[in-house]
């Protein structure tokens, strides 16, 4: 029996749906005799693939446009360009580190992890153990190159993140294009594949690619320079020494490059939607188009126009009754411009966990956040992430959601550039309202909502932040003033317009009659 195992082809897998019934057999044989099940358990699943309902609003996030890293996109033929590229230098870090030949490579280090590369991934892998174990080295070496070109980087501890130069990636790269500012694009664009959810290198893979080697121990700070280059927010050393945490434990507890730098982040101490609001003058101008457009009926259209003139009534009418789709239970911040009207001062703040409101000072400090075409891709994938593993509390979610009820249009966004809150490397402020925006929409979709069920001591803060800031705002007379005009004028014009509506439809409704049954007075004929 221990011949015929040996002998299966290693292209099949019992992960597989391509195996036969014998095969399968077989397989399950060989998985008794290496008796390696635990295996399969010992990685959580940390890499998904993103919801349509979240990836439709904007799939350039999340798609890969350059190079694909692991089983999702690795065969899509648009990211086939780079793949001779990849080999290339999978080719010459294999050199550089001395490991031993790619075949040997595949049989003895990542063959055996078959079961626990499985186990990272959200969706089934139809994919055999053979061409798995190649995809993982060739694509685990690939960004171990990018990472070693990233470590060379000199950052000076004072450096801010905007100020920092991503590094060119090497010749051949920039051979591949026409002009600078085409390979300097591709470059970009390569960076935030990367760090998209869906294109994630397993860290058990690289440890044991580099296992034995003399940069093993170098991996996390490898990885702790790439992020800083990167990441949009401010690391831990680029502030003080005794703020730099523990590399090798975020190290541990990560499970592949994105999830490293969501820890690394959080470890350091719109569009206008109107049509819910129509106006009293919107309503009643196509209330009256509907009364002229019906005393000017001929009877063969009546029943055509009546069917129209009701279903648009009954729009106005579903409009004005709905209740507004902002009433959430989660308290919503007023926005950066007109918490300025009430004399609020915006001050930068290192870290997310160190947003405060300063009620004497009348200022809120938040972390600046530096928006480009990279780190945008970076921010949707950090929240992306954070709501589909279902991490307790949503940090990053809470922030992009408070930070969309602070910016409402461009007029928000220049008052948080000239705080220093937001360095604007985008072509227009128009995007960083566009960016914030769909952050709502992703948080919508997720059900997520601040101040939940989680009892964590910084999710209440930040709910009892955003309450104070609502207090301060709301205690200013010309405020109270419009809540006042808000919570009881409103109503009473609300209604006048119902009636309003009602009548027209009760109108409608007897002109139709007398149209095709009864005899009525002129006025209704004509």
């Amino acid at each position: 029996m221990a011949k015929t195992i040996t002998m299966v082809s290693p292209t099949y897998s019992i992960l597989c749906t391509n195996l036969e019934e014998t095969q399968w057999i077989v397989q399950i044989n060989e998985l008794f005799q290496r008796n390696d099940f635990h295996t399969a358990f010992e990685s959580p699943t940390s890499i998904f693939q993103v919801p349509d309902c979240i990836k439709n609003d904007i799939p350039e996030a999340f798609t890969p446009r350059r190079v694909a890293l692991g089983p999702y996109h690795h065969f899509q033929p648009e990211l086939l360009k780079l793949e001779l590229y990849k080999l290339d230098k999978a080719t010459k870090v294999k050199d550089q580190i001395q490991l031993p030949e790619f075949h040997q490579l595949v049989s003895d280090k990542i063959k055996p992890l078959e079961l626990k590369i499985r186990a990272c991934f959200d969706k089934y892998l139809e994919v055999g153990c053979e061409a798995l174990a190649w995809i993982m080295l060739i694509d685990g070496l690939f960004l171990i190159h990018l990472l070693h070109i990233f470590a060379e980087v000199k950052v000076d501890c004072d450096s801010k993140r905007h100020e920092l130069p991503l590094p060119e990636l090497d010749a051949e790269h920039q051979k591949m294009y026409l002009n600078p500012k085409a390979n300097s694009v591709a470059r970009n664009e390569i960076v935030s594949d990367t760090l998209m959810l869906e294109n994630q290198i397993p860290f058990c893979v690289l440890k044991e690619i580099l296992a034995g080697t003399q940069i093993a121990n170098d991996l996390p700070l490898f990885l702790y320079k790439f992020c800083v280059l990167v990441s949009p927010f401010a690391l831990p050393s680029q502030i003080s020494p005794r703020t730099f945490l523990d590399l090798p434990q975020a190290f541990q507890q990560s499970h592949h490059l994105l999830h490293f730098l969501y820890l690394l982040v959080l470890n350091v101490k719109k569009r206008k939607v109107k049509i819910l609001r129509r106006s009293g003058r919107v309503v009643i101008c196509v209330g009256f188009n509907i009364l002229l457009s019906l005393l000017h009926l001929d009877v063969v259209e009546l029943l055509k126009e009546f069917n129209d003139s009701i279903q648009s009534l009954f729009e106005i009418f579903k409009t004005l009754v709905r209740p507004s789709a902002f009433d959430d239970s989660f308290p919503m911040i007023p926005s950066a411009s007109k918490l300025k009207k009430v004399g609020v001062k915006f001050k930068p703040k290192y870290s997310l966990r160190d947003i405060i409101f300063d009620k004497k000072k009348t200022s809120l400090k938040l972390p600046p956040v530096t928006l480009d075409s990279t780190s945008q891709v970076i921010l949707r994938n950090l929240v992306a992430f954070e709501v589909i593993a279902k991490f307790n509390p949503p940090i990053f979610s809470q922030y992009a959601a408070m930070m969309n009820g602070l910016i409402s249009t461009t007029n928000d966004v220049k008052i948080l550039k000239q705080a220093n809150i937001i360095i604007n490397n985008l072509e227009s402020d128009e995007e960083v309202v566009e960016l914030f925006d769909g952050f709502k929409k992703l948080a919508s979709k997720s059900e997520l909502e601040i101040g939940s069920s989680s009892k964590s001591a910084y999710m209440v803060n930040l709910v009892e932040i955003i309450e104070e800031i609502n207090k301060y705002y709301e205690s200013k007379l010309k405020i109270r003033v419009k809540k006042f005009i808000k919570k009881y004028v409103s109503p009473i014009v609300k209604i006048l317009l119902i009636f309003v509506v009602v009548l027209l439809i009760i109108f409608v409704i007897i002109r139709t009659l007398c149209g095709l049954l009864f005899s009525c007075p002129r006025i209704l004929k004509s």
